[in-house]
């Protein structure tokens, strides 16, 4: 737990000097959590657009598939903002399976390591046309 506290210190230590406040990527923002291994910069933004985190100086992607903090509704009142509930990561309609996506794996193996059947093989290649 003290190297964890310590660990922050140093990183909001690095940050004082960065006086970047404006995110390049629209929609991201500026991630004070890591360290990137890389380069060792602390430069990073989540981009929730493309749920990805990333490092400013070197490119690298550091994480995937960040799920966006924000609501899915639109509320105007206390009330129906007190109503809602966080339930995953938002739908999105300009993704064909609306962002509630499936990796079918290329093993052709069932969950015990069975071959698949030829009939299965052939429907699971057809699904990862899709992916």
């Amino acid at each position: 737990m003290c190297h964890d506290l310590w660990f922050e210190r140093e990183i909001d230590k690095k940050l004082e000097g960065n006086t970047s406040t404006t995110p390049p990527v629209p929609g991201g923002k500026p991630s004070r959590i890591h360290v990137c291994p890389e380069c060792g910069s602390v430069n990073l933004i989540e981009d929730f657009d493309q749920g990805e985190t990333i490092c400013q100086d070197c490119g690298l992607v550091l994480s995937q598939n960040l799920m966006s903090r924000g609501p899915e509704w639109r509320a105007f009142t206390k009330e129906e903002k007190d109503e809602r509930g966080r339930v995953g990561i938002p739908t999105s309609f300009s993704i064909h399976d609306k962002g509630l996506s499936t990796v079918i794996d290329r093993v052709n193996r069932d969950a015990y390591g069975r071959q698949l059947p030829m009939e299965t093989r052939m429907e699971m290649l057809r699904l990862r046309k899709w992916q």
